[in-house]
């Protein structure tokens, strides 16, 4: 796989020109919030609570610019250990309209509401990572002393909130011995989403709603 093809997908697939950074200005209308492993998105409503041993990076605040014209402000958090990455990235539409992701087939993980961004398996190397675009999070991520050298699998799901103009994208990176083998490429996939727990509250109404938890607690 080409480099600038890797740096796509693990950049939670998005195919970016400029960005322009506007940390406090973004970080104030996104309203996300993060604790030790834990970190909550107000709209889509969703709590991602990562695996023990991980150290938190964010939330980091930015406005994003993509290629056909629209603008996003994104607030980033990673949960990092040496070998693994979980990555919430809460997303607001600057322009009017709504969001389009009618092209995405429907996830498995964490369930069937949310959309299936990315998928794949990469050999990562120091300077294929520190090229990633900024928006991928990666130079945060190495910060908080994550290990590029080797192969790692990688999946991104996104989920859209009711008004069609925020998102979530929940990113995982987990080391693998091989990309030629799929088999253990999917099992070493598994292994981290059961340890990620992911909530969400689904509204059924003014002032009410109802919590869903898809994953076990780690």
């Amino acid at each position: 796989m080409a480099g600038d093809e890797i740096c796509k997908r693990l950049a939670l697939a998005a195919s970016v020109a400029i960005l322009v950074w506007a940390a406090a200005a973004a970080s104030s209308r996104l309203a996300v919030s993060s604790g030790a492993r834990s970190v909550q998105v107000r709209s889509p409503q969703l709590t991602v609570k990562a695996p023990r041993g991980f150290r938190r990076s964010g939330p980091h605040g930015f406005v994003k610019k993509e290629d056909n014209g629209y603008n996003f402000d994104v607030s980033l958090v990673s949960f990092v250990s040496r070998r693994e990455v979980v990555s919430v990235a809460a997303e607001h539409l600057r322009e009017a309209g709504s969001l389009n992701y009618d092209s995405l087939p429907q996830a498995k993980w964490p369930d069937p509401g949310f959309l299936a961004r990315a998928s794949g398996c990469a050999k990562l190397t120091l300077p294929i990572a520190t090229a990633m675009p900024a928006e991928s999070g990666m130079h945060w991520i190495l910060e908080a002393g994550f290990d590029p050298n080797g192969s790692y699998a990688y999946e991104a799901a996104l989920l859209v909130a009711p008004d069609h103009r925020h998102e979530a994208t929940i990113e995982m990176i987990t080391e693998v011995k091989s990309c030629d083998d799929p088999i253990a490429v999917e099992a070493a996939r598994a292994s981290l989403r059961n340890r990620i727990r992911v909530s969400q509250r689904l509204r059924l109404g003014a002032g009410k709603g109802v919590g869903m938890d898809h994953m076990s607690p780690p």
